[in-house]
């Protein structure tokens, strides 16, 4: 329900204190006695802190909110331009079209079905354990075999085609047909949930830390054959001896994210809003255009 229609991601840099005005213009109908129902309300993640009785956003990623710095945001893209007239959103977006170039509009967004089907789709390695857990026979792979093994003792019989087709397909990244040690490495340094729990204090990775984190998800007590870490390193970072930033990651998830990677039933992968959203945008850089042709009175 939360997604019942084609929609698409993206991720912007808005300003702290654009944030701070979205978030409770979102809510205002909430607010209300009794509450409107409302389809514009804007979740937060649980490093964001909403006061309702002041109705103020005082924390983004768990520090208190900077209306000086931008944050790295994921919104629905209709939401930028028009849906639900969020007012906040709406102007800032008119104020920076030069960030929303049509021929890049295609890259810029991902269909959510497909972001969060792929995400959750990781997330079952997490659930399954360490790959030599999964690998039953110790082939040195994990097959659809031990997929199917590992749902139903986890969620019992009965478990969907299409999801095991999923867990397998999305961290499948050579597309062989099985799930090699590389494969499950760069599958749980992609989801959170596994990648939290080696979090580094400094918000960075370095090549000891992704040691580490390779023996924890491979079960192994040593560290992994020479090259599969640093070549994931230079997969990362360019180089196989450095420090994994945010927007590493971010690029890298973004390089690594395939239209094809995961099913969803009735999802049109010719993805027939991006229309709806280059129309927009041309109408705004219209509007704009006039009003700079305009007499200044």
């Amino acid at each position: 329900n939360e997604l019942p229609f084609d929609c698409e991601l993206i991720v912007v840099n808005l300003p702290g204190d654009v944030l701070a005005e979205a978030v409770p213009f979102s809510r205002q109908r909430a607010a209300k006695d009794p509450p409107e129902s409302f389809g514009g309300y804007l979740q937060l993640d649980d490093g964001m802190h909403y006061v309702e009785e002041s109705k103020t956003l005082t924390h983004v990623a768990g520090q208190p909110l900077d209306r000086g710095r931008l944050y790295s945001v994921t919104v629905l893209f209709h939401t930028l331009l028009w849906s639900d007239n969020q007012v906040p959103l709406i102007e800032w977006t008119r104020l920076n079209l030069h960030l929303f170039p049509l021929h890049q509009l295609m890259e810029l967004s991902k269909p959510g079905k497909l972001v969060l089907a792929e995400y959750f789709s990781k997330l079952f390695w997490h659930d399954f354990g360490s790959f030599h857990e999964a690998d039953a026979n110790k082939k040195g792979f994990i097959s659809r075999e031990d997929i199917t093994r590992c749902a139903e003792g986890l969620y019992g019989q009965g478990v969907p085609e299409v999801c095991i087709s999923n867990v397998l397909t999305s961290c499948d990244y050579d597309g062989d047909g099985v799930i090699s040690k590389a494969d499950f490495l760069r599958a749980s340094f992609a989801c959170f949930e596994v990648r939290s729990t080696f979090r580094s204090s400094t918000a960075v990775f370095d090549l000891e830390w992704l040691k580490a984190f390779s023996m924890h998800v491979l079960g192994e007590t040593q560290v992994p054959e020479e090259g599969l870490v640093t070549d994931f390193m230079n997969e990362l970072v360019g180089q196989a001896d450095g420090c994994v930033s945010q927007s590493h990651m971010i690029a890298w998830l973004d390089r690594s994210f395939r239209l094809d990677r995961v099913t969803v039933p009735g999802q049109n992968l010719e993805r027939p809003a991006m229309k709806t959203l280059e129309a927009k945008i041309c109408e705004m850089l219209s509007e704009a255009d006039d009003q700079a042709l305009s007499p200044k009175a």
